[in-house]
């Protein structure tokens, strides 16, 4: 199996986390609303890389433990698949 870089899980909350804020912009462009007041896409990046640095730090280099934590970073494509229910109307 290949080795994912070190790099890949900052890369992939950095997607989602520019993902969930453009779905955030479309939104506010059609009349939603924000529910959290202070929202800003900085802050939750921030959350996402530390929650990765100190999971990178201590957990294992074994190739379950970085799968896992390359799903940990997935987690922050949540923001835009619940804008994107938004934006649809499913939600």
């Amino acid at each position: 199996m290949r080795q994912a870089t070190p790099l890949a899980p900052f890369i992939i909350s950095t997607l989602g986390a520019a993902l969930d804020y453009a779905t955030t912009r479309i939104g506010l462009i059609n009349g939603l609303t924000e529910t959290h007041p202070l929202y800003n896409p900085v802050y939750a990046l921030v959350v996402f890389w530390s929650l990765l640095a100190v999971a990178k730090f201590f957990l294992p280099k074994e190739a379950l433990w970085q799968r896992t934590i390359l799903g940990m970073a997935c987690f922050s494509f949540l923001g835009a698949f619940n804008n994107a229910l938004l934006l649809v109307g499913l939600w």
